[in-house]
Protein backbone atom coordinates (compact mmCIF):
# COMPACT_ATOMS: atom_id res chain seq x y z
CA UNK A 1 0.00 0.00 0.00
CA UNK A 2 1.68 3.22 -0.38
CA UNK A 3 2.63 6.13 2.18
CA UNK A 4 -0.70 8.20 3.12
CA UNK A 5 -2.83 5.75 1.67
CA UNK A 6 -4.45 5.92 5.04
CA UNK A 7 -4.72 9.44 5.40
CA UNK A 8 -5.78 9.71 1.68
CA UNK A 9 -9.62 10.28 1.70
CA UNK A 10 -9.43 10.56 -2.48
CA UNK A 11 -7.13 7.20 -2.70
CA UNK A 12 -10.25 5.79 -0.80
CA UNK A 13 -12.74 6.41 -3.50
CA UNK A 14 -10.44 5.80 -6.12
CA UNK A 15 -10.08 2.39 -4.76
CA UNK A 16 -13.88 1.70 -4.13
CA UNK A 17 -14.54 2.15 -7.60
CA UNK A 18 -11.86 0.09 -8.64
CA UNK A 19 -13.23 -2.57 -6.48
CA UNK A 20 -16.16 -2.11 -7.59
CA UNK A 21 -15.33 -2.80 -11.08
CA UNK A 22 -13.23 -5.82 -9.98
CA UNK A 23 -16.08 -7.25 -8.19
CA UNK A 24 -19.15 -6.12 -10.50
CA UNK A 25 -16.66 -7.82 -13.61
CA UNK A 26 -16.70 -10.83 -11.65
CA UNK A 27 -20.05 -10.94 -10.59
CA UNK A 28 -20.79 -10.93 -14.40
CA UNK A 29 -18.32 -13.49 -15.65
CA UNK A 30 -20.11 -15.52 -13.01
CA UNK A 31 -23.80 -15.10 -13.73
CA UNK A 32 -23.40 -14.52 -17.49
CA UNK A 33 -27.65 -14.36 -18.39
CA UNK A 34 -27.20 -10.97 -16.69
CA UNK A 35 -26.38 -8.04 -19.17
CA UNK A 36 -25.45 -5.52 -16.11
CA UNK A 37 -24.96 -5.87 -12.62
CA UNK A 38 -28.23 -3.68 -12.15
CA UNK A 39 -30.07 -7.29 -13.39
CA UNK A 40 -28.69 -8.93 -10.10
CA UNK A 41 -32.04 -7.52 -8.65
CA UNK A 42 -34.11 -7.92 -10.87
CA UNK A 43 -33.26 -11.29 -11.20
CA UNK A 44 -33.02 -11.93 -7.26
CA UNK A 45 -36.94 -10.55 -7.19
CA UNK A 46 -37.92 -12.66 -10.12
CA UNK A 47 -36.48 -16.11 -8.82
CA UNK A 48 -34.08 -16.51 -10.93
CA UNK A 49 -30.86 -16.78 -9.05
CA UNK A 50 -30.84 -16.63 -4.84
CA UNK A 51 -30.83 -13.31 -3.49
CA UNK A 52 -27.56 -14.29 -1.67
CA UNK A 53 -24.96 -16.33 -2.80
CA UNK A 54 -21.17 -17.65 -3.63
CA UNK A 55 -19.71 -17.62 -6.90
CA UNK A 56 -16.42 -18.69 -8.06
CA UNK A 57 -13.35 -17.23 -6.95
CA UNK A 58 -15.11 -16.83 -2.99
CA UNK A 59 -17.15 -14.33 -3.96
CA UNK A 60 -20.11 -13.51 -2.25
CA UNK A 61 -22.88 -11.44 -3.13
CA UNK A 62 -26.30 -10.12 -1.40
CA UNK A 63 -29.80 -8.42 -2.57
CA UNK A 64 -31.07 -5.86 -0.65
CA UNK A 65 -33.64 -3.70 -1.31
CA UNK A 66 -32.52 -1.21 -4.35
CA UNK A 67 -29.10 -2.48 -4.34
CA UNK A 68 -26.40 -5.26 -4.13
CA UNK A 69 -23.20 -6.26 -1.67
CA UNK A 70 -20.49 -7.74 -3.16
CA UNK A 71 -18.11 -9.02 -0.88
CA UNK A 72 -14.34 -10.20 -2.27
CA UNK A 73 -12.39 -12.76 -1.53
CA UNK A 74 -10.20 -10.90 0.20
CA UNK A 75 -13.55 -9.55 2.45
CA UNK A 76 -13.46 -6.09 0.75
CA UNK A 77 -17.16 -5.01 1.05
CA UNK A 78 -18.71 -3.13 -2.02
CA UNK A 79 -22.42 -1.98 -1.49
CA UNK A 80 -24.41 0.05 -3.95
CA UNK A 81 -27.80 0.28 -5.42
CA UNK A 82 -29.24 1.39 -8.60
CA UNK A 83 -31.32 3.94 -9.84
CA UNK A 84 -34.18 3.08 -12.39
CA UNK A 85 -31.61 3.17 -15.69
CA UNK A 86 -29.41 0.78 -13.92
CA UNK A 87 -26.16 3.27 -12.55
CA UNK A 88 -24.65 2.22 -9.61
CA UNK A 89 -24.57 4.83 -6.91
CA UNK A 90 -23.12 4.93 -2.90
CA UNK A 91 -22.90 7.11 -0.01
CA UNK A 92 -20.36 7.81 2.37
CA UNK A 93 -21.86 5.32 4.62
CA UNK A 94 -20.98 2.44 2.43
CA UNK A 95 -17.52 4.06 1.20
CA UNK A 96 -16.95 4.49 5.20
CA UNK A 97 -17.88 0.34 5.26
CA UNK A 98 -15.40 -0.54 2.21
CA UNK A 99 -12.84 1.35 4.04
CA UNK A 100 -13.02 -0.28 7.42
CA UNK A 101 -13.18 -3.88 5.50
CA UNK A 102 -9.43 -3.40 3.78
CA UNK A 103 -7.65 -0.58 5.45
CA UNK A 104 -8.70 -0.71 9.30
CA UNK A 105 -5.92 1.81 9.80
CA UNK A 106 -7.46 4.62 7.90
CA UNK A 107 -7.80 7.52 9.70
CA UNK A 108 -9.55 9.38 7.56
CA UNK A 109 -13.46 11.05 8.96
CA UNK A 110 -16.26 10.83 7.54
CA UNK A 111 -16.11 14.74 6.50
CA UNK A 112 -12.81 14.09 4.78
CA UNK A 113 -14.60 11.43 2.46
CA UNK A 114 -17.44 13.13 1.96
CA UNK A 115 -14.99 16.39 0.53
CA UNK A 116 -13.16 13.70 -1.36
CA UNK A 117 -16.36 12.65 -3.05
CA UNK A 118 -17.68 16.06 -3.87
CA UNK A 119 -13.95 17.62 -5.59
CA UNK A 120 -14.13 13.62 -7.70
CA UNK A 121 -17.52 15.05 -8.72
CA UNK A 122 -15.85 18.20 -9.91
CA UNK A 123 -13.16 16.66 -11.50
CA UNK A 124 -15.36 13.70 -13.19
CA UNK A 125 -14.27 10.97 -12.07
CA UNK A 126 -17.22 10.30 -10.38
CA UNK A 127 -21.30 11.25 -10.94
CA UNK A 128 -23.83 13.30 -8.56
CA UNK A 129 -26.86 11.70 -8.01
CA UNK A 130 -28.88 13.73 -5.49
CA UNK A 131 -27.95 14.61 -2.40
CA UNK A 132 -24.69 12.99 -0.50
CA UNK A 133 -25.20 9.98 -3.39
CA UNK A 134 -22.86 9.47 -6.70
CA UNK A 135 -22.45 7.84 -9.20
CA UNK A 136 -20.24 4.67 -9.61
CA UNK A 137 -18.43 5.62 -13.30
CA UNK A 138 -18.31 3.82 -15.94
CA UNK A 139 -14.83 3.14 -15.78
CA UNK A 140 -12.43 5.25 -13.68
CA UNK A 141 -10.53 7.98 -15.90
CA UNK A 142 -6.94 7.29 -16.08
CA UNK A 143 -4.07 9.47 -14.57
CA UNK A 144 -2.16 11.33 -17.32
CA UNK A 145 0.33 11.77 -14.85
Amino acid sequence: MMAGYHDDPQAHVAHFIEAFHLLSSSVLLSLPDLSGLSDVVRAARGRQIQRQGVLEGGLQYQVHGMGCVMIGADDAIVNVDFLPDGRAIFDVTRLEDFIRSTDRDSSVSRAELLAACRLAVSEGLVGEASGDWFVVPGRLRSNPD
